[in-house]
């Protein structure tokens, strides 16, 4: 996203500027999940419902 902002605006932001920004606006900076696309749909599906989801921090 940095890179992005400073090619398309010609803006620099830290990083932890950036979050900042982010933060305030409601939106939250997230990275993809790498995923095993080998992996068995059945078995992955069967594995989310078994799992204990984290509540909001």
């Amino acid at each position: 996203m940095l890179h992005y902002v400073e090619a398309e605006y010609g803006v620099e932001y830290s990083e932890s500027h950036a979050s900042t920004l982010l933060n305030e606006s409601g939106l939250f900076g997230r990275t993809a999940r790498p995923r095993n696309h080998e992996a068995n749909p059945e078995e992955e599906a069967e594995f989310q419902e078994t799992v204990q989801k984290n509540g909001p921090n």
